[in-house]
């Protein structure tokens, strides 16, 4: 039996078109994606896993964050895998639903180095800048990446890198950027008046150099500013891109709905910042936060629960028990590991800012779904 779930999006009438997810903050380098969690192995790759469900849930379009060379680099090989593989991968979704190709699941990238990544260019700051660049070029080519970043500054972890530091590889990362005509995909966090300082020339040409970015915009993803901050950025003329972390506090959900629709984006920072029952939008979404859904035995069934996502019908397990069962229950999705955030999940996101936002589900799914592909340029 599969568990239906209430709390899901309903698709109703006055849909013209289902609805549509465009996640444009995804670290699919991240170790837990590949079996690690906190230096400990638990089980195989399951990024396919993962896509699928992604899929499966309408996220047709991600944006696959690079947060350092190296990991910019793995951005690239991610997609080509993921290209090579992409019959076996549709015949795999068409066991759950219809699949069409204008519905598939369309992976694009980040390039760039995080704020907490930036020690990196140290020992050879102009070398870093020259092999970034030609990964840029590389991934044009290609077609896949559609924005610089992510970079920024980070004064709530300066343990990874100095302030003067960041400040520096920010705005060598900036000039950079001048080359090319792609939108910014920035970090902010506790640094807003330095953050405005640095790239404020570089959207304004005010800079003695001379230096102007030939795109300027942007967004500021996974927002945790306070009003005053947001009303500072709102003036650069940059967009906002919420997720789990976003919508923690009643402070956060306050700062959120003053987001201009037209300016806002939707993410999950997977596997990162998702939305938990100790947040403060959770109950918004859920009736029974303090339970989790489960499917029930029959009487004489020796079988033991099955657990699964408390606000969609996913299956649930703990990253050690993945291995044993990805591949129980062909009827089902293979299950997502518990407090790890996934694209799937993207309908939550949505569901919580049409409840602050005070609007149809409907219509900043499709709101937000088109600002992301106006800004990276994505059909």
């Amino acid at each position: 039996m599969t568990i239906r779930s209430s709390r899901l999006l309903k698709i109703t009438p006055k849909m013209a078109l289902k609805p549509r997810f465009f996640d444009i903050g995804v670290n699919l380098t991240d170790s837990m994606f590949h079996g690690k969690y906190r230096d400990k192995h638990y089980h195989d790759k399951d990024l396919p896993d993962v896509l699928l469900r992604a899929n499966y849930n309408n996220v047709d379009r991600i944006l696959i964050t690079g947060s350092s060379l190296k990991e910019s680099g793995k951005v690239l090989d991610i997609i080509d895998e993921y290209k090579s593989c992409y019959e076996e991968f549709k015949a795999r979704l068409s066991q759950y639903k219809e699949v069409k190709d204008e519905d598939s699941l369309k992976p694009y990238c980040t390039i760039g180095v995080h704020p907490c990544s930036v020690k990196e260019f140290s020992k050879d700051p102009a070398g870093h800048i020259d092999q970034l660049r030609d990964l840029i070029r590389k991934g044009l080519d290609k077609g896949v990446v559609k924005a610089f970043g992510e970079i920024g500054l980070d004064y709530d972890r300066l343990y990874h890198a100095s302030k003067s530091d960041q400040c520096k590889y920010f705005e060598l990362q900036l000039k950079l950027a001048c080359e090319f005509d792609l939108p910014l995909f920035l970090h902010m966090r506790a640094a807003c008046d330095d953050f405005i300082t640095i790239i404020k020339p570089f959207l304004e040409g005010t800079r003695p150099d001379g230096l102007k970015l030939r795109n300027t915009t942007g967004v500021i993803h996974s927002f945790t500013g306070s009003v005053e901050e947001l009303e500072k950025l709102e003036k650069l003329g940059l967009d906002f891109s919420v997720n789990g972390c976003s919508l923690k506090t009643e402070e956060n959900l306050e700062v959120v709905k003053r987001i201009p629709l037209s300016k806002l984006h939707l993410e999950t920072d997977a596997p990162w910042c998702e939305i938990k029952k100790s947040s403060a939008c959770f109950s918004l979404i859920a009736s029974e936060p303090s339970t989790e859904t489960q499917q029930k035995p029959s009487n004489n069934s020796k079988k033991p629960l099955k657990r699964y996502h408390p606000l969609l019908p996913i299956r649930m397990v703990n990253s050690d028990k993945l291995s044993k069962f990805q591949n129980e229950d062909p009827s089902e999705l293979p299950p997502v590991v518990k407090s790890r955030n996934e694209p799937c999940f993207m309908p939550i996101i949505a569901q919580v800012m049409a409840k602050l936002l005070e609007i149809p589900e409907e219509e900043i799914i499709q709101t937000t779904y088109e600002n992301s592909c106006k800004l990276f340029k994505v059909d």
